[in-house]
This record gives C-alpha cells, sequence and structure tokens, in this order.
C-alpha cells in the first residue's frame, strides 16, 4: 500500500517498508507507535482503499498531517533535465563508473518520452545508459544509443510528424493551419504575378480579407516568397 516511510524519534532515524502494512491487524500496531513522525509514500489512491477495507481510517488520518501530491512526471517536464543530469551521478556511484554527463541529441530522446514509470523509470533508463557508455574517456556522455530503443523510436515517430515532446492540439493545429494558409497564398500570388486583385480572384477571397491573411503571414506582393 505505502511504498516507503522514515521513521525519525528525535535524533535516531529507522527506515521501514510498509507494504507490511497492508493487513489490518498490523495497520492496528502502527497507530499504538508513538513519539514518533511519520514521513510515508505511496502511488495508491487511499480514500478508495479505504472504501474497500483495505486500509484503516484512522491510520489514514494519522498519516495524513501534511499531505504532498506529486503529479506524474509527464505532466511537469520542467523536472525531467534536472533529475536527468542529477541521476548519473547516483548510477556511476552505484556501478563504480565515471559519466561526466548526458549529450544534447540524449537529452532530446528523454525530454521526447512520456515516463509512464516515473522517476523509477527514468532512474533505470539512466543507470542502464551509465552501464552502457565507455569505460574511459576524456568526456564520457550518455549518447542516444545508450537509451532503450522504445524511447528512441517514440522520439523518431513524433520528429516525423512534428510532434515533439509534449505537442498541444490548439497550437499544433494552428501551426499546420497556418502553414497550409501561407503556401496557398503563396502560390495564388506567384501565379497572378504578384496581382493581388487576381490572387483574390482565383482563390475566391474578398480583397480585404486577402489583405489581412498576408499580413498575418507576413507576406507582401511585390515578394511573396
Amino acid at each position: 500500500m505505502v511504498k516507503y516511510c522514515t521513521i525519525e524519534n528525535n535524533s535516531h532515524g529507522v527506515g521501514t517498508d510498509l507494504t507490511l502494512f497492508q493487513r489490518q491487524d498490523l495497520q492496528a500496531k502502527l497507530l499504538r507507535v508513538v513519539d514518533v513522525r511519520l514521513i510515508a509514500t505511496t502511488n495508491r489512491n487511499l480514500e478508495k482503499a479505504i472504501e474497500a477495507n483495505r486500509f484503516r481510517e484512522d491510520l489514514f488520518y494519522r498519516l495524513t498531517t501534511i499531505t504532498i501530491r506529486l503529479p506524474p512526471l509527464r505532466d511537469r517536464k520542467e523536472d525531467v533535465p534536472l533529475l536527468a543530469r542529477h541521476l548519473p551521478q547516483k548510477a556511476c556511484a552505484r556501478v563504480n563508473k565515471q559519466v561526466h554527463g548526458i549529450a544534447d541529441d540524449a537529452m532530446e530522446i528523454i525530454m521526447a518520452y512520456h515516463w509512464p514509470g516515473n522517476i523509477r523509470e527514468l532512474e533505470n533508463v539512466i543507470e542502464r545508459a551509465v552501464v552502457l557508455a565507455p569505460l574511459a574517456g576524456s568526456l564520457v556522455l550518455i549518447e542516444p544509443k545508450h537509451l532503450p530503443g522504445e524511447l528512441r523510436a517514440r522520439s523518431a515517430y513524433e520528429d516525423s510528424v512534428g510532434l515533439g515532446a509534449t505537442p498541444d492540439y490548439r497550437s499544433m493545429r494552428d501551426k499546420s493551419v497556418g502553414s497550409v494558409e501561407k503556401k496557398l497564398l503563396i502560390h495564388y500570388l506567384t501565379v497572378a504575378g504578384g496581382n493581388v486583385t487576381r490572387a483574390c480572384t482565383m482563390a475566391g477571397i474578398p480583397r480585404r480579407t486577402f489583405y489581412r491573411m498576408m499580413k498575418r503571414q507576413g507576406i507582401t506582393s511585390k515578394n511573396p516568397c
């Protein structure tokens, strides 16, 4: 239920895994712990667990004096590069290896991924990349070839359709419509030899509207391209 917590009592700290407390009788024993501060984390919905009688309501209120809700990593993309630059240090210490950072093209792939497994998945990907990186060199960087194929494939697909890391529907729609509009205006003006009146007639668009569209796209009749 609750994945990890630390128990702090004065100057002494004890770590424990609260998955042991899924049983109701063990939850009752935890309620009898006194003079401690609990910092607990979970990826479960405890309110629903209470409704299903899988978690004690009284224990829930003892644990939720202060609640901090973290959105999934895909909804806070600005944190991804910060975490990605920090995690290699942890991985290097774990595998006893030296990596100096992440190459720009590898970081672009990392930013383009949606991270359904959140920070744990990111940490595993970074550790894998550290293991696959060269053993020695003046500047050892994590490169795209050190990342899992799924990340590289997703990034390549999004680049091919022009979506980028986290596309917004409205902005992508406006961008696509604007691109088509500009190409059509240039086409009509080119065929009409720069004559706006003829271009309007060909396009079937009122002259005032045509001029407004030209202004929006930064096009002049003398130099439509």
